[in-house]
């Protein structure tokens, strides 16, 4: 801030008012003429008239001030004690001219001073009445020692220029002492406006004190002058005592016409609160006053100062220190307070601005205290809370435990629990909240219990679906294969003690895979939704339905002994599920099969196990049908296991072998190929056959990979024959194929590398399939069997004529070759119909281009027959059983020597 922008805003806090600006003006020309006009002049003995208007004003302005309603009471008391005060300042004038001009008396030495004197106590008055500022007790010791300082520095001065001056003179007369009052007045003025200073409130209403303050300064410092002068002999009426005088009549009528154009601006609780200011200047100048005066004077009077130097720089630095010492004390409590409140602001912005709800109950659970955060967490403004009991926001289901709850931690001072609660809204919403509730009944600050609740009703939600979605299928929104066998185990122990039985029934959806494949994944779910939705109408309320996985479900049916019950039961889902199922634009039956098994002592997986072995059966006996557990069904599942374990065993210790089958060229009897056929001998149970290992091997699917295995090491077996016999250089090498193989991906990926890793050509294998086979997947077949051809394999029709299309196959695969099934060879003889039918085969055969090749040949008289016929190849034990590789080279090199008998070698089997 500038100069000029600082008298500016003077000019506008001394001079703003009008009448203010008019005694300014008329104070100025005063002091201009006074100063102008010798001080022995006769008319300078008029400043006491020519500054009544001043005097006036000054009366005048306090009274107003006094009498002005929007002032507090404390500021119009204090302005009316100095309206009196200057009334009496203006009856001392008076007397002073009436003496002085009148009576040709003395005006100092006589009754005129008495008025003025009167100014004094009715000052002191009106100073001590202003508002004061707020204090501690620090703060009231420490202004108490700054008072006693102005006091005693103030004292110095007018002791040494006024009392002791009079005092040397040995003045006795009351008359001639009067004067002498007035530096003891003085003092006291100083006094109150060391106090004022000292302890003045901060803001705007310190402004107008200011200048009272100056101008009584101004008026203390007019009457130190001039008691100087009279004690001297020197003083004349006009002189600097007056002009002091009349400046101080213009501050203090500018301080009171201030105080009233201001009132207002502070309401009475905000002027009688505000805060006394810190620091003050007033102490620290009366000591450097006092200090000042008391080294002047020792300069001056060595001998006599020398002992009031002592005293009073004594007085000054006993009051100088402790006055430090209580500012230290002060300081030190302020850090205090400071940290105490900075502690208590951090406090409370956490509060205020927490997200969880902070409540402090009494110890009748009235709410004393509830955070901002209410309102948004529960619904509540934070008023109405307050002296209702915490229960009253509470779901009623709730209520009863979390009383029981605080009373428990109320009895445990300190003590602090966790508890999961819902409070009620005001629209009746819930709001899940956990609960942080310590004990603080012995803590003054809040004596009772502090609350914490935090909202997790999001968290509790997405809890109850994470779990719901743990033990219950995603699709069908049914309990899913966890919860099902834990409602199973539950159901179990209820029924050991109430000595009722449950039962179990797993079903599922008969050619599901169809609807699936044909129809896509998506109508696949929806035929499992819809189906879970219709065994949900077929089952009592307290039952349970579950999805366990794929098209298999799973119900619970508890206090089920009548089994006539059960069996009512099993036909009324098998007639539900023939109503057709309207998925999409389709309308589909499905059937299902399912198993019931009851419980009589069963252990939950027991109970399981057996519902599936009976599901199982009721497939076997096909479809569409529910068949109840019985024992002997386990025994069967058990006996069909013992097999698969060592089939499984068998794999991994390899101890599968290939073994070859010669096939003959009937007119020649040269052998023209073999067939691969695998061969299984178990240790304990001997040579098993086929017809018993290969359904167990595709029911696993570990067929894909056994016919891979099969196929590549027939093609190197082959291909070695062919380099090392002579004349078999053209041998052809059959094998068998799975109709798993078929639907296999990769497979014609796999035969392509096997011919090509032995090193075969593809015209010399030959694959046989079955004409059930092709049935089953006609479609999928036919693109693998042209992949095949693509290669270069032939294709044979294994057991031709047993079927119910074959003709129609005939002319829509690419095949090769017939074979001609055994059955109809065994019974074949010249007057049997058989011999027509193989005949009809193998005409049909040369009408097609395909060469026919018979099964099972066994006599002679067979051979000559089919010879007849125009068969051309055959096999069969005449010939040779199948034979493993040792066994069979010795036999084709016997053949290559053209010894054309028929050699019966290996082991007779029931299938080749």
């Amino acid at each position: 801030m500038n100069v000029a922008t600082t008298w500016k805003r003077l000019g506008q806090v001394v001079l703003g008012g009008a009448i203010t600006r008019f005694a300014a003006v008329y104070a100025l020309i005063l002091l201009v003429w006074l100063l102008g006009v010798p001080k022995s002049h006769p008319e300078a003995s008029l400043i006491n008239v020519l500054s009544a208007p001043l005097s006036v004003l000054a009366f005048a302005l306090a009274l107003r001030a006094c009498r002005d309603q929007r002032l507090p009471g404390e500021l119009r008391r204090a302005w009316g004690f100095i309206s009196i005060a200057y009334a009496m300042q203006n009856v001392g004038d008076l007397t002073w001219f009436y003496c002085e001009n009148w009576l040709g008396q003395d005006p100092s030495a006589s009754i005129a001073n008495l008025p003025y004197l009167l100014f004094y106590p009715f000052i002191i008055a009106g100073l001590l009445s202003f508002p004061r500022g707020i204090r501690t007790r620090i703060e009231r010791i420490k202004f108490t020692l700054d008072v006693a300082t102005v006091l005693v520095g103030g004292g110095i001065v007018i002791w040494y220029f006024v009392i002791r001056p009079a005092v040397d003179r040995g003045t006795t007369e009351w008359l001639t002492l009067l004067p002498l009052a007035h530096p003891v007045g003085d003092l006291v003025i100083l006094i109150g406006v060391a106090t004022v200073l000292l302890r003045r409130s901060t803001g705007a209403g310190r402004r107008p004190l200011g200048l009272l303050t100056a101008g009584l300064l101004a008026a203390t410092g007019s009457n130190v002058v001039w008691a100087a002068l009279y004690e001297a002999g020197r003083y004349q009426t006009g002189g600097v005592s007056d002009a002091l005088w009349i400046m101080g009549y213009l501050l203090v009528l500018a301080a009171a016409d201030l105080e009233h154009r201001g009132a207002g601006s502070l309401s009475e609780d905000e002027a009688l609160a505000q805060r006394a200011p810190p620091f003050s200047f007033v102490p620290y100048l009366a000591v450097t006053v006092g200090f000042a005066v008391l080294v002047g004077d020792t300069l001056q009077h060595p001998r006599v100062g020398l002992l009031g130097l002592v005293a009073g720089a004594g007085a000054l630095t006993v009051l100088l220190v402790a006055r430090q010492i209580t500012s230290v004390k002060e300081n030190e409590l302020l850090l205090s307070e400071n940290a105490t409140r900075a502690g208590e602001a951090r406090f409370h912005a956490l509060v205020q601005g927490s997200s969880d709800v902070i409540m402090t109950l009494a110890a009748d659970l009235r709410i004393q205290f509830a955070s901002p955060s209410v309102e948004r967490v529960l619904g509540y403004e934070p008023a109405a809370l307050i002296g209702r009991p915490v229960t009253d926001f509470l779901v009623p289901g709730d209520v009863a435990a979390v009383r029981a709850f605080l009373q428990a931690t109320l009895h445990r001072p300190g003590a602090t629990n966790t508890m999961e609660w819902q409070f009620r809204r005001p629209d009746g919403e819930p709001v899940r909240a956990e609960n942080l509730t310590t004990n603080l009944i012995e803590d003054p600050r809040v004596g009772g219990l502090l609350l914490n609740a935090r909202d997790i009703t999001e968290r509790h939600r997405l809890k109850e679906q994470l779990a719901h979605q743990a033990f219950h299928d995603s699709l069908t929104n049914l309990a899913n294969r966890s919860l099902f066998h834990d409602r199973v185990s539950h159901a179990l122990t209820r029924a050991s003690r109430s000595h009722a039985r449950a039962a179990v029934v797993l079903l599922d959806l008969d050619n599901f895979k169809t609807v699936n494949d044909s129809l896509g994944h998506a109508q696949g779910d929806a035929l499992l939704v819809a189906a879970a939705d219709r065994l949900s109408t077929c089952v009592r309320a307290g039952d349970t339905v579950a999805r366990l996985g794929g098209d298999e479900f799973g119900l619970l049916l508890e206090e089920a002994d009548d089994k006539a019950e059960l069996t009512r039961f099993g036909e009324r889902i098998a007639a539900a599920f023939k109503e057709p199922f309207v998925v999409g634009d389709r309308r589909l039956v499905v059937t299902i099969s399912a198993g019931v098994a009851i419980a009589d002592g069963e252990s939950t997986e027991e109970l399981l196990r057996n519902a599936d072995v009976a599901m199982y059966i009721a497939k076997d006996r096909g479809r569409g049908r529910y068949v109840f557990f019985e024992r002997w069904m386990h025994d069967a599942s058990i006996t069909k296991l013992e097999p698969q374990a060592d089939l499984q065993q068998a794999l991994e210790a390899r101890d599968f072998e290939i073994h070859y089958q010669p096939i003959l060229k009937l007119a020649t009897l040269e052998v023209i190929g073999l067939e691969a056929l695998l061969r299984w001998h178990h240790i304990t149970r001997g040579d098993v056959p086929p017809s018993t290992f290969v359904p167990l091997l595709e029911e696993s699917g570990q067929i894909v990979g056994v016919g891979r295995w099969v196929l590549r090491e027939a093609c190197e077996q082959a291909a070695r024959w062919r380099k090392r016999l002579p004349g078999y250089e053209h041998l052809s090498i059959t094998v068998n194929l799975s109709s798993l193989q078929l639907l296999d991906a990769p497979f014609v990926k796999d035969v392509d590398e096997a011919l090509q890793g032995a090193g075969l050509p593809a015209s010399s294998l030959i694959l046989e399939l079955t004409e059930s086979m092709l049935m089953q997947n006609d479609d999928g077949a036919l693109g693998v069997l042209r992949g095949l051809k693509s290669l270069g394999v032939r294709i044979a029709m294994d057991d031709f004529g047993t079927g119910y299309s074959s003709l129609s196959y005939l002319h829509r695969f690419p095949l090769d070759i017939l074979k001609i099934d055994k059955s109809f060879i065994g019974a074949m003889d010249a007057e049997d119909s058989r011999a027509f039918v193989v005949q009809t085969v193998v005409a049909l055969g040369e009408q097609l281009g395909l060469p026919t090749i018979a099964e099972g040949i066994e006599r002679p008289d067979q051979v000559a027959m089919l010879r007849r016929l125009g068969c051309e190849g055959g096999q069969g034990f005449l010939f040779s059983g199948p034979l493993p590789p040792d066994l069979l080279e010795p036999y084709l090199t016997r053949q290559a020597l053209r010894d054309t008998t028929p050699m019966l070698i290996g082991r007779p089997s029931t299938s080749a």
